[in-house]
């Protein structure tokens, strides 16, 4: 065997490339816990064949451990999670018998990565005022968290319109498209280039109940470009 290999337990069908991490030694699977940099999250997407692109989310808590492994550290050119820092551990070979509780007091979350660049290709709104982003040839709805004033008078003055800009919250349905994060513009952009995606689990759990479902409703002033 070349070395242990890693899955991902996705929490969307549409998005394989994000989610928990599971890791596999032969038959045996074991939880990825603690906390990840940048850089190991990054090359764990490399190994799933997502390329050098991603980053980590919060640590998922409450999981019941058994075999695991603890702050695993990649340097960038692994290509086997074996080949990273971070040993198999079996959790009663530590003398904590009831696995729950160790993982509970010690705070050791599932690892969940993201890989994807998630770079911005345009902006847009929806027939029903709805913000929406171009990312990768898809439309994806902004979340109402954290989004400010600041980015909605940009994005607005990025989709060609000035004067008065207001936004609020809006409950979405069961078709429309799906919330990816909030949209975040520098003051006075003028091109999608001044944005980013503020991915909605870089701060909130990976959980169903913890996603977004308030889209941004925007209304702009007046088109300088006839759309």
């Amino acid at each position: 065997m070349q070395g242990d290999i890693i899955k991902i337990e996705p929490l969307f069908a549409s998005r394989p490339y994000e989610g928990i991490v599971d890791g596999y030694h032969g038959d045996l699977r074991y939880d990825i816990v603690g906390n990840v940099s940048s850089t190991t999250a990054q090359t764990l997407c490399a190994m799933l064949g997502y390329g050098h692109v991603g980053f980590s989310g919060l640590p998922i808590p409450g999981t019941t451990l058994y075999y695991f492994k603890k702050d695993v550290n990649c340097s960038g050119t692994e290509r086997s999670i074996s080949e990273c820092k971070g040993d198999i551990e079996y959790c009663a070979d530590r003398k904590y018998y009831h696995c729950e509780f160790m993982a509970q007091s010690l705070r050791l979350g599932r690892v969940t990565i993201f890989c994807s660049d998630y770079k911005i290709q345009e902006l847009r709104l929806g027939s029903d005022g709805k913000l929406l982003m171009e990312i990768k040839g898809r439309r994806w709805g902004s979340c109402i968290d954290y989004f400010t004033t600041q980015t909605a008078q940009s994005a607005c003055r990025i989709m060609g319109y000035s004067g008065n800009v207001t936004f609020t919250g809006l409950t979405g349905g069961t078709n429309d498209e799906e919330i990816m994060g909030t949209l975040v513009c520098s003051a006075n952009a003028t091109t999608v280039e001044n944005c980013e995606l503020k991915h909605q689990f870089s701060y909130q759990p990976y959980r169903l109940d913890s996603a977004c479902t308030q889209y941004v409703l925007l209304t702009c002033g007046n088109s300088n470009t006839g759309r």
